[in-house]
């Protein structure tokens, strides 16, 4: 009885942060849109072009990303494979890293970046209250 009582505790928890993720996920995927439909045309969109098909996208994510690139490095090397997305895990108010986007776009992919909102309402998040850091 103990443990379905536990249970049911952990469950709008995890719905919770389920939804976070995949607000998220969208955010970043919006962001992507809107940043490749407004670029300046002198500068062009971002320099990766994704296969077409999602189902032919292959992401890594590599131990010590974003502070070392040699972790996707070893995974292409092993598999003789390149990825289409190198992801990574970022903190809120943690900065870009753009030498690592930078070095994964030269390498013909997309950075893909999970970002925690720890102590941050989705709410908050979805009205447009942290625009100007997501865009820094």
């Amino acid at each position: 009885m103990r443990y379905q009582s536990r249970r049911r505790q952990r469950e709008p928890r995890r719905f919770l942060l389920n939804a976070a993720a995949i607000l998220a996920a969208a955010g970043i995927a919006a962001g992507v849109i809107l940043y490749n439909r407004t670029a300046d045309p002198t500068s062009g969109p971002l320099p990766v072009h994704l296969p077409t098909a999602t189902s032919s996208y292959l992401g890594v994510f590599a131990k010590g990303a974003p502070t070392s690139y040699g972790g996707v490095t070893a995974f292409t090397k092993a598999t003789e494979v390149k990825p289409d997305i190198v992801m990574y895990y970022s903190g809120w108010y943690v900065p870009f890293p753009v030498n690592f986007a930078t070095t994964v776009a030269n390498e013909g992919a997309a950075p893909l970046v999970q970002m925690d909102p720890d102590g941050v309402s989705v709410a908050a998040i979805a009205s447009g209250q942290y625009d100007g850091y997501l865009s820094a």
